[in-house]
């Protein structure tokens, strides 16, 4: 679900009023005549859609940025980088006496790992 952002601090407030005040009576009325769980949310609800629709009449919206992945990502580089730290919590785990050749193998992975991305993102 998302959500959406108001600038509130540009005034509007006397018309959100105006706004809510039209609806509160119908809201209070949707609340008094709940008599169980489902009611209550569908009440819930309703009053939540009504005072977002309100809000967007009143006040300016935010401008939300969206962060699209970049379009050299793929799903093998993701998989690749889970990988390289499956590898490095190893290298990190390993007892003393093993810790230098594990170590060794992730160095290997993570220079694979980065050769590729590099090809990669040259691709794009």
């Amino acid at each position: 679900m998302t959500f959406i952002s108001f600038k509130t601090k540009y005034g509007g407030h006397s018309e959100f009023h105006r706004n809510l005040r039209q609806y509160v009576h119908q809201a209070l009325e949707d609340l008094r005549n709940c008599n169980n769980k489902e009611d209550l949310d569908k009440a819930i609800n309703s009053i939540h859609l009504k005072l977002v629709e309100i809000c967007k009449r009143s006040y300016r919206l935010k401008k939300q940025e969206i962060n699209k992945p970049p379009t050299w990502w793929t799903q093998d580089l993701a998989i690749m980088r889970k990988r390289v730290g499956a590898f490095r919590r190893r290298a990190q785990r390993a007892p003393t006496e093993l810790r230098q050749a594990t170590c060794i193998i992730y160095s290997r992975e993570r220079a694979q790992y980065r050769r590729h991305l590099v090809k990669t993102r040259r691709r794009a």
